[in-house]
């Protein structure tokens, strides 16, 4: 009887694996639930490895890796999706000032709890620019949103990758509390032109 009910209960969560529709997750708003949001293009590849900026004693190391049909939902939504994840390191003037990189490891239920995410897609050709989400785990200022767009410069045979690191909504202090001492992360916002490392 363990068996019989063991088997149902696979089959049940197969059939709804199978109902599950694929689409492309370039060119999509990724608002419908039920609907796995794939890389069919194979974009976000592009972006696997370890980079590294350096610029004197100063170094900001990233690891971004792809983690495929990755559930989301919210109290809106409900769906899958392939995510680009990311964890990073900042040594300024020799100083390590954070290192997330132990978490890159780390498969959390949700995607958006690694430092680096996301997985929008912008330009016609491959390889396109990725938009992902930037946080800090040493500052959290209510409201701010920051991103970092990569896309991938390559030079004489030298895999590298452009990022812009920007800031795209200022932020506020609670209502109730004080205004926020600090407006940026400890990475400074800015341009980087990091080399694969691996």
């Amino acid at each position: 009887m363990k068996k019989i009910v063991l088997y149902f209960l696979l089959l049940s969560s197969m059939a709804g694996y199978a109902q599950t529709s694929v689409v492309s997750l370039y060119g999509h708003k990724k608002t419908t639930d039920g609907i796995y949001y794939k890389d069919l293009d194979n974009d976000l590849d592009y972006y696997v490895g370890t980079w590294e900026y350096v610029s004197g004693t100063t170094t900001l190391t990233i690891i971004l890796e792809k983690r495929i049909m990755k559930h989301f939902q919210d109290n809106y939504n409900d769906y899958y999706e392939d995510i680009l994840v990311g964890e990073y390191r900042y040594v300024e003037n020799g100083v390590e000032k954070v290192n997330t990189l132990a978490n890159i490891s780390t498969i959390y239920d949700n995607a958006y709890e690694h430092y680096i995410c996301g997985n929008a897609l912008v330009g016609q050709f491959s390889p396109r620019t990725v938009l992902t989400s930037f946080g800090d785990p040493n500052i959290d200022i209510i409201g701010l949103e920051c991103h970092m767009a990569f896309k991938r410069a390559d030079e004489n045979g030298v895999e590298k990758l452009h990022s812009n690191f920007i800031k795209t909504h200022e932020g506020v202090g609670p209502l109730d509390g004080p205004t926020p001492t600090v407006s940026q992360y400890t990475v400074p916002f800015g341009k980087y032109l990091l080399t694969k490392v691996n």
